[in-house]
Formats: structure tokens, C-alpha cells, sequence
């Protein structure tokens, strides 16, 4: 698959832990669904045609989940699944796992960075979303190291970065 860095959107931001900690709503994640789910389409519309969703459980996989339910309008899109490294869904709970697979599996490409743990996978993970996108939508109010690190690299580009915070 040949990934078209003007018009693709990479998404990162809070994993499921973080965003519970950042919201005292608990309709939180009906409200960011619903957010990413118009922004996808309004992304749809002005030319974006593949969004790279990292595999972290959170954000990532939110964002994941409502491209493919997007997709059923626009089946002209493509999801890229970015998984660090291979076994990294052992971590995980059994229903995160499921998850995980699922979207691995409706993926148009499932990138594993990595066969196994090394020490800087994530970072080549977050350099996969930053070298390939052309846009970065976000969820964060106070980014932690990682969210840092791909927004400052984003923004060193010129590149644009919307937040859905």
C-alpha cells in the first residue's frame, strides 16, 4: 500500500488511563467518538484519504474504530494500524487484546514497527505517524514526553495539528 503524505492524517494522543485522569466527564469518550467521527469526515471532504492510527488503547484505537465506521460511507479510505512491535498486545487485558486484533485485522495495513521489544520502538512508532502525515489530530491538554515529541515535530514542519481536547 503507498501511503500519500499530502493526504494523510496521523492520530495520537491520551491513552485510555490518561483520558479518564484529564476529564472529570463521564461521557468523555461518547464525546471524543463523536468529535473524531465529524472530524474524520470533514477530514474526508477536504481531500484526506488515509489516517494512520497508532495501537496504543486509547485515542489511537478510538480514532481507529471510528475510521472504519466511517468507512462504511467512504469505503475509499484506508486505515494504517501502527503497532510497535509484535507481542506488545500480551500486555494488554483480554477485551483490549480483542480490540487490538480486530483492528489489526480490518486494517488496510497493519505497519508492525518492530518483531519484538526494543528500546526505542515507540519513538520509530511516532516517527512512522510523524514522517508520514501530512496532519496530526491530537487529544491532550498537557502532552506528556511522547505526545511532546511527535507535536514538536510535527510543528518544526509546518505541519498542522488539530486538537480535539
Amino acid at each position: 500500500m503507498t501511503i500519500e503524505f499530502s493526504r494523510t492524517v496521523a492520530f495520537k494522543g491520551y491513552t485510555t488511563d490518561q483520558i479518564i485522569r484529564s476529564s472529570y466527564n463521564v461521557d468523555v469518550f461518547d464525546s471524543i467518538r463523536r468529535r473524531l467521527n465529524g472530524s474524520i469526515k470533514k477530514l474526508i471532504i477536504q481531500g484526506y484519504t488515509t489516517f494512520i492510527c497508532g495501537a496504543s488503547i486509547g485515542f489511537g484505537t478510538m480514532a481507529a474504530e471510528e475510521v472504519l465506521a466511517v468507512r462504511s460511507v467512504y469505503p475509499a479510505i484506508k486505515l494504517v494500524f501502527v503497532v510497535p512491535y509484535g507481542g506488545i498486545a500480551e500486555r494488554f487485558s483480554p477485551l483490549d487484546r480483542e480490540l487490538y486484533s480486530v483492528l489489526c485485522s480490518k486494517a488496510d495495513l497493519c505497519k508492525v514497527i518492530a518483531e519484538g521489544y526494543v528500546p526505542d520502538v515507540f519513538q520509530q512508532a511516532n516517527n512512522f505517524l510523524v514522517d508520514n502525515a501530512s496532519l496530526m489530530v491530537g487529544y491532550y491538554d498537557k502532552p506528556d514526553s511522547e505526545l511532546q515529541y511527535v507535536a514538536t515535530r510535527f510543528s518544526r514542519r509546518g505541519l498542522p495539528l488539530l486538537n480535539l481536547f
